[in-house]
C-alpha cells in the first residue's frame, strides 16, 4: 500500500473512532533501517497479525509501502500521526501510551 492508498484508506476507516490504528510501514528505507523488528515487537505486543484488531478491539495493527518519510525512516503512524527515526523502545512506549489514553 502506498502512502496515497493508506491515506484514502485512513478516511474510509476514520467513521471509527474507537480503534486505534497502528501502521508501521515496511517500504525499502523502513525496512533498511529497522522497521521489521518493529513490526515483530508490535506484532508480539499486540497478539495480531498485520490486518487484524486486538481482542479487546481498540487497536489495528497494519503495514504500509510507503508513509512518505523515507529520509526520517523508520516510521509508524498512530491513527493519523506518523512518529519517525523510531527504534524498537520507543515504538513500543508509544503504544503504552496510546494504552493509557
Amino acid at each position: 500500500m502506498n502512502f496515497c492508498e493508506w491515506k484514502a484508506l485512513k478516511a474510509i476507516q476514520a467513521q471509527d473512532l474507537s480503534v486505534c490504528e497502528i501502521t508501521v510501514c515496511t517500504g525499502g528505507s523502513c525496512s533498511q533501517r529497522g522497521a521489521r523488528s518493529i513490526l515483530d515487537a508490535m506484532v508480539k505486543e499486540l497478539g495480531v497479525k498485520p490486518g487484524r484488531r486486538t481482542a479487546d478491539g481498540r487497536f489495528r495493527l497494519e503495514t504500509a509501502n510507503c508513509l512518505d518519510r523515507c529520509s526520517l525512516a523508520p516510521s509508524v503512524a498512530f491513527d493519523e500521526r506518523i512518529y519517525s527515526q523510531l527504534n524498537v523502545q520507543e515504538a513500543l512506549g508509544l503504544l503504552k501510551s496510546y494504552r493509557q489514553a
